[in-house]
């Protein structure tokens, strides 16, 4: 796993930003969500299993992100579309938490392209995803 632009770790899943300042998800050539999730979000639910969750309400900082990911992901939901993930990983990690503006913060990017991943549930703002192997997804 090395550390990549963003740019350069939505272009291993084929998609691209539409603002890479702002921009936390982007659809794929191939039809899957792609999107930025915080390194210290994820847990372990059960072993092989990565579990992320958040709520677009804690984006206060970023209105443009919040709503386009709100979009992606609700039709990711409805057309049961698998979910690929930039791995985004910053020190200021109370800042993360508070959704205060971080776009000036350090961050590093790295792709897992050995895991997918589908959305739990989303209810508009809070939302779950799990992420497993390829081979382990169904």
């Amino acid at each position: 796993m090395s550390d990549m632009t963003v740019n350069e770790a939505y272009a291993q899943y084929g998609a691209k930003l539409v603002n890479r300042q702002w921009a936390m998800s982007s659809i794929a050539g191939n039809g899957e969500l792609i999107m930025s999730c915080w390194s210290h979000y994820f847990k372990t639910p059960e072993k092989g299993t990565l579990r992320y969750s958040d709520a677009l309400s804690r984006w206060s900082a970023n209105e443009a992100g919040s709503s386009l990911l709100k979009e992606h992901l609700a039709s990711a939901l409805k057309d049961n579309t698998p979910v690929r993930v930039v791995f985004t990983t910053t020190q200021e990690t109370a800042l993360v938490n508070s959704g205060s503006d971080v776009s000036a913060s350090k961050k590093k990017y790295h792709v897992r392209k050995d895991i997918k991943g589908h959305i739990v549930s989303f209810d508009g703002d809070r939302y779950v995803l799990d992420f497993k192997r390829e081979a382990d997804w169904t």
